[in-house]
């Protein structure tokens, strides 16, 4: 199937797939079915004894569904079967959501974000992120620009969870997000920060920061339920390198707050109205859905009542509209909690019946367009300027004109551009200028390029002779260990068992000799001691990040449990009021300990990654150092071994190395001050014509006693 094909069949219009995950429970329903391969569940209902003999409770349930996800079902095959294909559609310009609905306790956050300890219970945000920067990573015929939204619908009110340089001490320090609804229906969120994630990194960090200012609660069906629905969007734009197209979307990933029998719960107070709101949303959402399916059955029904509440407004394109959505339906194995079970597959089978008309959003970079078009016009301008001899011809050009033209010529040279128009000019004697500019710069270029090439010829004439300068020191180096020498010419302790020179080639020991004594050998040492450190102070880092990580969810976990313990202390009427201002004080301190803890994690992670980056340097850095070094060890042993004697490696190379006679340019370099600078105490080392001089009198006294301590170790060198 070709890119268009996939383009076609993830955008065709189609119904809503909906799957549904069963989570386990200690008191498991007998009457719960799941056969994961015809992808239905069956539950039977026991008969109520107490409704006597004209009973017409209905005993048996099945419902059929996309996909069933077991109890035992992983975090990777939830991603793979529920998400994977809406966030490659996403990625190709088709509007995708994932939302998930069930009641409290049914396992919707840890299907949605995942678990917060274990890497592998990562949810589906966590994992689409990862899929969406991993693409955009490997499609390189594309530029994307990736952006994120986080926000919170508590109690009919919108919040930004990703409020920027602001303190957040309680959920109303937030900023509320304003929906407003457009000519042509499309619905804007004001005051709703954007923000740029430029790898996965930031769009998990900013997760992360977003999960912090999330209201969660406890409550007699889940210990830490979320109370609110939040909708965590990943904007993308992809523009293909050449073309004037451009493809937008959006990626919802929905985690709707759960119902609950209020009856049967026996929740008061704040609990109470935050559960009033929950089920009055979803109610409204079920309304939609049942207008949606009525439309879909082809019945006359024109109005949809997105507007009852914030969510539906909100999910107005995700129910119905432009969008491909997937529902995951959260039940539980729980014997107790069975009709709410059965409530939340029939809801599933109605959404599973709204179709939606996905396409791609692609249109037309106007900028792009208007650029390419006046290119276009001018082009054909100056074409139609030139035929018709206009802009007189017969005429020199201005000053000012010709300096036009050259400064158009450069900017013509120095535009890397393959598609760039050349400067012709809108006359024939402007083209005739340009031509002329062009001709200057070439005859330029190449007397720069004679003198270059002089300049690169010394210049390689004085790196070869430093390099055989560091090679025969590290050989000399490698002498006078063979020999049990020291570098102050002390000897050394003998092994055991070995006689005094014995050799044995080993081409590690040699690499090892001849790299302490490189040129580079300083530089890599002091680059990986850098590294280590480097290595070390990240892996502090990271301990830093995690830990602040786990004591803000610790204090969340404690402010939530000190609310709970004085609601049922109120309740019970045995709070005083000295205890509550107690308690009010512990909450503040709390508090203040998360803004402080946030404010690190922040300024470790800002660290964390600057140093990732001086990492990565530093092992580019090594990685070269050791390159060359073995390049310059492997020039060594080619030249040992074609020397084809039997004399020690060491003295092999030394041997080459000195018997090697410079370039021409070198010995002509050398002259008869260099000679008489040096006088007769070297005439024993080597002939004057052999000895690389460099013209410096107190360079050359060192090179000749250079000669004298090889000429004291090996003898005179041998003449050709």
């Amino acid at each position: 199937m070709t890119e268009a094909d996939e383009l076609v069949e993830r955008a065709s219009p189609k119904n809503i797939e909906v799957f549904l995950r069963l989570r386990p429970a200690p008191a498991h329903a007998a009457g719960i079915t799941v056969d994961a391969v015809e992808s239905r569940v069956d539950i039977a209902v026991q008969r109520s004894a107490g409704s006597g003999y004209v009973n017409n409770q209905r005993e048996h349930y099945q419902f059929q569904f996309s996909g069933v996800l077991a109890a035992d079902a992983h975090q990777d095959e939830v991603f793979e079967r529920v998400a994977r294909e809406v966030v490659l559609g996403a990625l190709d310009g088709v509007n995708g959501t994932v939302f998930a609905y069930g009641q409290t306790g049914s396992g919707k956050t840890f299907t949605v974000t995942g678990g917060p300890e274990r890497y592998a219970e990562r949810g589906l945000i966590p994992r689409a992120i990862s899929l969406v920067f991993g693409q955009v990573a490997s499609r390189s015929d594309y530029s994307f620009s990736v952006h994120v939204t986080y926000m919170e619908v508590y109690n009919e009110v919108g919040y930004d969870l990703l409020a920027p340089a602001r303190e957040v001490r309680e959920l109303e320090d937030l900023p509320r997000v304003a929906v407003r609804e457009d000519e042509a229906g499309a619905v804007h969120l004001g005051h709703l920060s954007v923000h740029c994630a430029s790898s996965e990194e930031d769009a998990l960090n900013l997760l992360f920061l977003g999960d912090t200012n999330r209201t969660i609660s406890e409550t007699p069906m889940n210990l830490a339920s979320s109370r609110s629905h939040c909708i965590f969007t990943i904007h993308t734009e992809a523009r293909q390198a050449g073309a004037d197209t451009v493809r937008r979307s959006k990626l919802a990933l929905v985690d709707l707050a759960g119902s609950e029998r209020v009856l049967r719960s026996g929740i008061e107070g704040t609990t109470l109205r935050e559960a009033r709101h929950i089920n009055l949303s979803l109610h409204f959402l079920e309304q939609v859905i049942v207008a949606l399916q009525e439309r879909s059955q082809g019945a006359r029904r024109m109005h949809v009542p997105y507007r009852n509440s914030l969510m539906t407004t909100i999910l107005r394109d995700s129910l119905g509209g432009n969008c491909r959505t997937v529902m995951v339906a959260n039940i539980t194995s729980a014997a107790d909690q069975l009709d709410e079970s059965i409530s939340t597959c029939r809801f599933a089978q109605r959404v599973a019946m709204v179709a939606c008309e996905a396409s791609v959003n692609e249109e037309m970079d106007s900028a792009l367009v208007i650029a390419r078009l006046k290119a276009q016009v001018e082009e054909l301008r100056a074409e139609l300027r030139l035929v018709r001899g206009d802009d007189g011809d017969c005429g020199a050009l201005s000053e000012w004109r010709e300096r036009q033209v050259r400064e158009s010529v450069d900017r013509y040279l120095a535009d890397p551009s393959p598609d760039a128009p050349p400067p012709l000019g809108d006359s024939l004697a402007a083209a005739r200028a340009a031509c002329a500019a062009m001709k200057a710069k070439l005859i330029e270029c190449g007397t720069a390029r004679g003198r270059n090439q002089e300049q690169h010829d010394q210049l390689a004439t004085l790196k070869a002779q430093v390099q055989q300068r560091d090679q025969e020191v590290c050989v000399l180096v490698a002498m006078l260990r063979e020999q049990g020498l020291g570098a102050d010419g002390r000897p050394l302790l003998a092994s055991k068992g070995s006689p005094p020179g014995a050799h044995k080639p080993d081409p590690g020991a040699d690499f090892d000799a001849f790299q302490r004594g490189h040129v580079r050998a300083a530089a890599t040492k002091e680059n990986t001691a850098l590294l280590r450190a480097k290595y070390r102070e990240a892996k502090a880092l990271g301990q830093e990040v995690s830990a602040s990580k786990q004591r803000i969810m610790a204090l969340r976990a404690g402010i939530e449990q000190q609310r709970v313990q004085r609601a049922l202390a109120g309740l019970a009427g045995g709070r005083v009021a000295e205890e509550d201002a107690a308690c009010c004080a512990n909450e503040e301190s709390a508090k203040a300990q998360i803004e402080q803890e946030r404010t690190s994690y922040k300024a470790a992670f800002v660290r964390l990654r600057a140093l990732k980056s001086k990492i990565e340097h530093l092992q580019l850095l090594v990685e070269q150092s050791t390159a060359a070094m073995k390049r310059d060890f492997d020039a060594w042993t080619k030249s040992r071994l074609a020397a084809g004697t039997s004399d020690t490696p060491v003295r092999l190379a030394l041997a080459k190395l000195t018997c090697n006679p410079e370039p021409a340019a070198a010995r002509a370099a050398c002259g008869a001050a260099a000679a008489h600078a040096v006088g007769s105490k070297v005439a024993h080392a080597a002939p004057d014509d052999r000895l690389p001089y460099t013209g410096i009198a107190s360079a050359d006294r060192e090179i000749a006693r250079f000669y004298q301590a090889r000429t004291a170790l090996l003898g005179p060198v041998p003449r050709k």
